[in-house]
């Protein structure tokens, strides 16, 4: 899931249908994931009162895990996103400067690494020599990166060029098999790609598309 991202109940109808699915059909799911923007301004309570009351309508999918990506709209109104840790419970393993927006978790033979939104380049390096030990740490057999920027964007609008040029020959060293990310509204996924063309023993990018109202022309 990715980028809900309402200000009001109405535009929850989307994510509404979606839990209800997952809820009657797959509520033995291990985990959900989300990309980022889970709700649009993080400083008004009335917009994560009206997203955390819409999953408490279905409680087989509010037991689920959920690993969430900070995005963008996670710091807005909240410049350390404080608010979003403490609601999502994000793990502390990441690095000093961002705790709790960089992190990693394990299921069952899936390695998870979480980089939140950042257009910050010093920063972006830090995190990104986490990830390095990160993965180089991890026995899992299957490694998955999630951020909330697509370094392979579908926003006709254009993208993070930082994300784009600083974050797939990090991904090409590790060897890290898929790569998640939101920000762009629009579902989109590239063939198994190395260098920036298309090679079998690259990664797969997917740009996870929406579960709001909100969309680029």
């Amino acid at each position: 899931l990715g980028d809900t991202q309402s200000s009001s109940v109405e535009g929850l109808s989307e994510l509404d249908k979606i839990l209800n699915i997952i809820e009657t059909e797959h509520s033995d799911s291990d985990a959900i994931i989300h990309v980022g923007d889970f709700i649009d301004d993080s400083s008004l309570f009335q917009q994560w009162d009206y997203i955390s009351s819409l999953f408490q309508n279905y409680p087989k999918t509010n037991s689920i895990d959920m690993i969430n990506v900070l995005g963008n709209h996670e710091y807005m109104g909240d410049p350390e996103a404080e608010k979003a840790k403490d609601i999502f419970n994000t793990p502390s393993n990441g690095i000093e400067e961002n705790l709790g927006g960089v992190y990693s978790v394990d299921y069952n033979d899936i390695h998870f690494s979480v980089i939140g939104f950042t257009s910050d380049k010093e920063l972006l390096e830090k995190e990104l020599e986490w990830l390095r030990n990160d993965i180089k740490n991890s026995d899992k057999k299957l490694k998955v990166l999630l951020t909330h920027q697509p370094p392979y964007y579908t926003n006709p609008e254009g993208g993070n060029e930082l994300i784009r040029e600083m974050l797939p020959p990090v991904v090409d060293e590790l060897g890290i098999d898929l790569v998640f990310s939101g920000h762009d509204h629009a579902y989109g996924r590239t063939k198994k790609l190395k260098n920036g063309v298309e090679d079998t023993t690259g990664s797969v990018y997917i740009v996870d598309g929406t579960t709001g109202k909100k969309h680029y022309q």
